[in-house]
Formats: structure tokens, C-alpha cells, sequence
């Protein structure tokens, strides 16, 4: 704070208050009186006040006097905070915020064999560790693995022309063991028997997942499967959501056709099954739209 001296003038024959004679010294208060310490007592009681409050972390509401002098108004400026405050947190939540998944337009044939479907595909935690090698003696790997389920979808006519497709539940064995937690890893060895036009443009047959025993998976086609003692879930889909192969890319108009392969499990770098996979593909319709449905055979 700077004090403002005045030099303040008696008139001749008269006695000052304070009894001094002469000219007084006296300085400017903030508020703009004149004290002989510079702050009078009512702006001292305030500044007393506002000290006290500042000590026990109390926000003072009062406007001090030093803000009315200049004569400007700052109503505006919390408001104009506020919505800086709002206009960031806004912007942060656009930035945030994901983005829809677009769904491109798959190309006929792709096989779903290593597909990512939504989720993860992990064992349960307790069961990360096959049980059947806890002890070190047993086998650390089934000796078998057959077919136990297939469920087939058919096209919809909206999303898909062409597709679904099959979600098959193989079982490994011994059942006798708890094999949840092993990888099982396919592979196709070379041979496919199709009669279908060359145009369809898709080869159905190929992929090298690895499969976790005992894990649940999640299908954007099939929904969630739940965790299954001794079995795993492998996904068959050829769908295809551009048009209808068999209405699209079939020269000779026929209205069936089937493409077959091998697909080989494999644990510890021994083939423990070896099914035959059957598409077959056939015309169809759903409401006006043409569409060619998939149906998978696995044995």
C-alpha cells in the first residue's frame, strides 16, 4: 500500500485537535480520508478482519474498497470463467469419447478362422494352468479332439447377403482330465474339393488361431459363449455383406454349391483331430432381398 502525505493548513489563532501546533503531516487512507497513520479506523477494523480470515482459510465475500475505486466492472469475469470451464470439459468429452466402429464391407470369403471377435479370449484365472500338469507326471496335452456342436446363422438380408456361417464347440479328451487353459493351434493342410464358380473369389479354408481350452469368447454373429469345461469355440463364417454370391457371382445360375477342406488341431506339435469342414451355399431369399446362405458341416 502507498501512503499520500498532504501538508493540510490551520488557519491563524486556531488549535489543531491533536493540540500540535502548525501544519499537521497526515496521510491518505485508501478509502480517501486523511489520518495522521495513513488508515483510519474503520479500514483497519476491515483489514484486521480480512487478515483473520485469511488465517483460518475463510474466503472473504466482501469487495474491498481498492476494487470500487477504479470504476470498472468486473461482473463478467467469473462468468466468462465458468464457461471457458464448461466449453473444456465439453471438448475434453468429444476427444474422449470413441468413435463408432465402422463396419466395412467384408469380402467374400474371409475366413473367420482367426478372427478378432469383440472381447477377449482368456481362460478363467484359475484355471490358467492346465490341471491335468500341475503334478509334472501327466500328459501336458489331450490326445483327441472331436466335434461336439454346430450352430448355423443364415443371412438376414440387412447387414449380411451372403453369410452367416457356423460357430462349432469342439471337445478335447481324456475327459477324465481338466484340460482348461491348453492352446490348441489349427492348420490346413492344402486340398480343397469345390464345385463352386471361380467367380465367387473366396478361399474359405485357411487361418492358424490358437484356441484356449476352457475360454469363453464373444461373437458380434454369435453373442457371448460361456466358459465350457474341455471345450473351445472356432468360428466358420464366410459372409459377405455386398450382395449374394450365388445371385452376384454366378455366371452359370446355379443354385447350390459346396466347398470342403481339412482343418488339423494340433497340442504340442502333435495333430490330436482332424475334421472335414463343408460349406454348403445355397439361393435364397429373405422378404424381396436375394441372399445366399452358408451352412457348415463339421466332422
Amino acid at each position: 500500500m502507498i501512503a499520500t502525505t498532504q501538508l493540510i493548513q490551520t488557519k491563524p489563532g486556531t488549535v489543531p485537535s491533536t493540540g500540535a501546533a502548525g501544519g499537521l503531516l497526515q496521510r491518505q487512507c485508501d478509502c480517501g480520508n486523511h489520518t495522521m497513520s495513513g488508515e483510519c479506523g474503520e479500514c483497519s477494523k476491515k483489514k484486521g478482519l480480512l487478515q483473520r480470515q485469511a488465517a483460518v482459510g475463510v474466503e472473504s465475500t466482501e469487495v474491498p474498497p481498492i476494487v470500487r475505486m477504479p470504476g470498472h466492472d468486473f461482473s463478467r469475469v467469473h462468468a466468462h470463467a465458468e464457461m471457458s470451464a464448461q466449453n473444456r470439459d465439453a471438448s475434453e468429452e468429444e476427444e474422449g469419447t470413441e468413435s463408432p466402429v465402422r463396419t466395412r464391407a467384408q469380402l467374400p470369403g474371409s475366413e473367420e478362422q482367426d478372427q478378432r471377435p469383440t472381447g477377449n479370449e482368456v481362460a478363467p484365472g484359475h484355471e490358467a494352468i492346465p490341471a491335468n500338469i500341475k503334478g509334472g507326471t501327466a500328459p501336458t496335452c489331450p490326445t483327441k479332439a472331436t466335434v461336439d456342436t454346430v450352430t448355423n446363422k443364415d443371412a438376414d438380408g440387412v447387414k449380411y447377403r451372403t453369410g452367416m456361417g457356423a460357430v462349432t464347440t469342439i471337445k478335447v479328451d481324456p475327459d477324465t482330465q481338466n484340460w482348461d487353459g491348453t492352446n490348441i493351434v489349427e492348420s490346413f493342410p492344402k486340398g480343397v474339393t469345390s464345385n463352386c464358380p471361380k467367380e465367387f473369389g473366396i478361399t474359405p479354408c485357411n487361418g492358424s488361431s490358437t484356441f484356449i481350452v476352457g475360454a469363453s469368447r464373444n461373437s458380434p454373429v454369435f453373442g457371448t459363449l460361456p466358459a465350457t469345461k474341455n471345450r473351445f469355440y472356432d468360428f466358420h463364417e464366410t459372409r459377405w455383406k455386398g450382395g449374394s454370391l450365388l445371385h452376384d457371382r454366378n455366371p452359370g445360375g446355379i443354385d447350390s454349391c459346396t466347398i470342403s477342406c481339412e482343418q488339423n488341431y494340433s497340442c504340442g506339435g502333435k495333430v490330436i483331430g482332424k475334421p472335414i469342414i463343408t460349406r454348403t451355399f445355397t439361393k435364397a431369399k429373405v422378404g424381396t432381398v436375394d441372399v445366399t446362405n452358408v451352412n457348415v458341416a463339421k466332422a
